[in-house]
């Protein structure tokens, strides 16, 4: 079963960003660089398994240095999957070009992050910290919630579309 059929995949065009040479260079006593390459054949061969690959725009390099180089389209939403708070730092200046209604998802949450308040461990293996300062420096108010796994989702406070919590969205995908 497709989530997205292929009549509304061409409406979309998604633009994924990636330096397909893995991590870059950091502090992180975690992370090493080079971690997580993989070419740009073997993304496409993927979404053109997966998904629409006609409706798919690649831009290769690391984020902070194709920022300058192009001028981003209006954004329905941002998933990151980064590892670092540096990274995550890269990926929040796009933020201003993402719709006032949508949300962010990132890879590198988890469930203790999300209560009354949104927090994070700081330093340079957690994003979190990026994502809200990402919101505050645009002085949006964000709320959040932990999805599942690894995923969460921001959306501005007030006037974005609350995403759906992971129970809710299993039962809705169930109706299909």
């Amino acid at each position: 079963m497709q989530l997205l059929d292929a009549e509304l995949c061409l409406w979309l065009t998604w633009n994924v960003f990636d330096s397909f040479e893995g991590l870059p260079a950091s502090s992180s006593q975690k992370y090493q660089a080079g971690e997580f390459s993989g070419s740009l054949d073997e993304v496409r061969r993927n979404i053109d398994i997966y998904g629409t690959l006609e409706r798919v725009r690649f831009y290769k390099g690391f984020f902070k240095k194709i920022m300058k180089e192009i001028e981003l389209p209006p954004l329905l939403c941002i998933w990151m999957d980064v590892d670092l708070e540096a990274s995550a730092r890269d990926v929040m200046a796009a933020l201003p070009h993402l719709n006032k209604k949508s949300a962010l998802f990132s890879h590198e949450c988890a469930s203790q992050y999300f209560a009354e308040t949104i927090s994070s461990p700081q330093g340079p293996n957690y994003v979190v910290p990026a994502i809200l300062n990402g919101f505050a420096t645009q002085g949006d108010p964000v709320k959040g919630r932990y999805l599942c796994g690894h995923t969460g989702a921001f959306w501005r406070a007030g006037v974005g579309f609350p995403v759906l919590a992971n129970e809710h969205l299993m039962r809705l995908l169930a109706l299909i």
